[in-house]
């Protein structure tokens, strides 16, 4: 919220916890294994969790508690001016609701929506009902407004900023980041100032509202002023690991808005955590809501998305929750001030070592409904040899596909390597526009010897297309392609789910 124009265009767009607690949590704890030596002795909680109120997976930047070896930095952050809300956009659809264009922002500031120039990437699907006003003439009212919207599909988000759409079933404006899977890393996103997630570690207000304190189960969105974020020196360019970039004139030293801080450590990027023996008394914490806060960031700690701006520290929240918690006034402005000056850097967090590692402060967050299967191992052939593997690499910019244009008896086969449980498959073409399959017919074999009648038939007419069907026992799966179009055939990420 309240940006500068140049620094968010990118060339690529508590109570203290009782000892009872923690001896629980250590005698309920199992060792868990991840692909990295990172280690825990906490158990996941018990059920599972629905992505539409707590997305990406248990092991996510955003999902993954503070560990006891975690290396605490001071952060050095002082008391700010000013602290606000910056308010994200979830926005979920349905196969009913259309396509619509999506257009580049005619200003950062007011104008918004007077944008001409058509994405490239092409339309979204977007509920007619969805407005969300344009920036205003006050200097210090120009929201980022990052976005997510879930795909019909129910797993991709469509990730956006600064979001804007004047009126009901109007054109929408907005700069489009990377598509992300609602039950993944949950890293990339369209928060432009980091590269991460538009709605990662938001807060909701239903969390907020919430009785009890400890009701925030991740980490948080955090913003700060450039004057502290540190400053390019040569060799580090404004950002560390999961962010993969700063904001344009970070390390411009004639650039206003460059990066001038002095603390290695603090970057776009960096988890910020409160120490292990930080406590509301000490930190004068008065609110409800700062007591919830203090809990979140003392267990999961928070990620640095963007810069403010100004002199303002900054909290991620729901676009609910403005109208109902004033951030920037009375004992709650006093309670963000003192979280933000307590905050440290975890040093030693990285992709091998989320949180510090060691002993979790809090269980993990339950398995995901509906999660789809684990691709490791899936090998694939197909009427091209170009990039089969592609579709399971976790990245939708990258594909197979047929190399020429839609003809009938094209195929993409998979071998899952064992059999299982499946009742859907998603086909995401979303970053190559006009590439799903015109006609397919899908078919099912736990032998790769007999494969029977089609268990699913239809016509593609989005570009993330999800097949269903009755639930079945395979280990094999072949789409047939059976349209003709100019366009190829492409699969950019395939998905599927028991």
């Amino acid at each position: 919220m309240r940006r500068h124009v140049l620094q968010r265009w990118q060339t690529n767009p508590a109570r203290k916890t009782s000892w009872l607690t923690l001896c629980i949590a250590l005698l309920i704890g199992i060792s868990l294994a991840f692909s990295s030596p990172q280690t825990a002795s906490v158990k996941a909680s018990s059920g599972t969790r629905d992505p539409l109120v707590q997305p990406f997976a248990s092991t996510s930047i955003w999902n993954m508690p503070i560990g006891s070896n975690a290396s605490y930095v001071a952060a050095n952050i002082p008391a700010a001016g000013n602290t606000s809300s910056d308010a994200d956009y979830f926005i979920t659809t349905s196969a009913s609701d259309p396509q619509r264009n999506l257009y580049d922002p005619g200003a950062w500031g007011p104008g918004r929506c007077t944008g001409t120039q058509l994405n490239g990437q092409g339309p979204i699907v977007i509920p007619d009902n969805t407005v969300v006003p344009d920036a205003t003439s006050n200097p210090y009212s120009t929201p980022n407004n990052a976005a997510a919207i879930l795909q019909p599909d129910g797993k991709t988000l469509v990730q956006i900023e600064p979001l804007a759409r004047c009126s009901a079933g109007g054109n929408v404006y907005g700069y489009r980041a990377c598509n992300a899977d609602i039950t993944g890393d949950g890293i990339c996103g369209g928060h432009f100032g980091s590269g991460l997630s538009s709605i990662g570690g938001m807060i909701r207000l239903s969390e907020l509202q919430a009785s009890g304190d400890q009701t925030i189960p991740h980490a948080l969105q955090l913003e700060i002023w450039d004057k502290y974020l540190y400053a390019c020196n040569g060799t580090v360019n404004g950002y560390r690991w999961p962010a993969d970039r700063a904001d344009s004139g970070a390390c411009d030293s004639s650039n206003a808005n460059s990066y001038k801080g002095t603390n290695a450590s603090l970057m776009q990027g960096s988890l910020l955590a409160l120490s292990p023996t930080a406590t509301l008394d000490g930190l004068g914490i008065k609110t409800d809501a700062g007591r919830k806060m203090f809990y979140a960031l003392q267990n999961y700690g928070g990620y640095v998305v963007d810069d403010t701006g100004w002199d303002d520290n900054q909290i991620g929240v729901e676009n609910t929750v403005p109208a109902n918690y004033d951030f920037g006034s009375g004992d709650l402005k006093s309670d963000i001030n003192s979280l933000f000056s307590s905050l440290q850097v975890i040093d030693n967090n990285s992709s091998s070592n989320i949180g510090g590692g060691g002993t979790l402060r809090a269980p993990l967050a339950p398995p995901l409904d509906g999660t789809a299967l684990d691709r490791s191992g899936w090998t694939a052939r197909g009427t091209s040899s170009n990039a089969l593997q592609a579709p399971f690499d976790g990245d939708s910019s990258t594909r197979w596909t047929t190399e020429t244009a839609q003809t009938n008896n094209q195929f993409y086969q998979i071998d899952m390597g064992q059999i299982n449980r499946i009742s859907s498959i998603t086909l995401d073409s979303s970053q190559f526009p006009g590439d799903y399959p015109r006609q397919y017919i899908v078919f099912l074999s736990t032998s790769n010897w007999t494969w029977g009648n089609a268990v699913a038939a239809g016509s593609g007419n989005n570009s993330i297309l999800t097949i269903s069907f009755s639930t079945q026992s395979a280990r094999y799966i072949t789409i047939q392609q059976t349209g003709s179009a100019s366009n190829w055939w492409s699969i950019g990420e395939l998905n599927v789910y028991p």
